[in-house]
């Protein structure tokens, strides 16, 4: 079964991220993983632009009931219907979060994974909550730490070791 890969991010994403984002997208299909997202602008797109660049797939849940809300790069577009409580069926869906950039939305989805312990990377420097949570836990039960990565490369790669270690205990 394919891993899948949760990217969260800002819908009025900096170029930065964007790039960023898009460059994840693509690690993620380099490495046969299934990227998981919210499905709308900005950090989202690049993503499901950049895996469908290399031929992977896409699984985006989107806010709405209309499918036509998501972005044109979506392989599969599923319409929840209930705002913001999509990102706890982004969370249950997949089996680490990449986080670039973001707002409430993303620290909503960084909060969700931290309560199921799902492994939480952000990629630094690419800016919003993002650079405010790496290296950190989220609260004080330490339940995960937010980890760091520097590149999207090494950002999927920390994301697929972790799924590794946890799925080995």
């Amino acid at each position: 079964m394919n891993k899948v890969i949760l990217v969260a991010g800002s819908h009025n994403a900096s170029i930065k991220a964007m790039n960023l984002a898009e460059e994840t997208g693509k690690e993620i299909a380099k490495n046969n993983c299934v990227l998981i997202c919210g499905g709308l602008t900005g950090v989202m797109q690049a993503s499901c632009k950049g895996i469908k660049q290399e031929k992977g797939i896409s699984v985006c849940v989107i806010p709405s009931n209309n499918k036509s809300d998501a972005n044109e790069f979506c392989s599969i577009v599923i319409p929840s219907g209930i705002g913001f409580g999509r990102n706890f069926i982004l969370v249950n869906s997949a089996d680490a979060v990449i986080l670039i950039e973001g707002q409430a939305g993303t620290y909503i989805e960084a909060l969700a994974s931290y309560l199921q312990k799902k492994p939480i990377i952000a990629l630094t420097d690419s800016g919003g909550i993002t650079d405010k949570i790496k290296d950190t836990f989220l609260d004080d039960n330490k339940t995960i730490k937010i980890l760091s990565a520097s590149t999207p490369k090494q950002a999927v790669e920390l994301a697929l070791k972790k799924i590794t270690e946890k799925n080995s205990k």
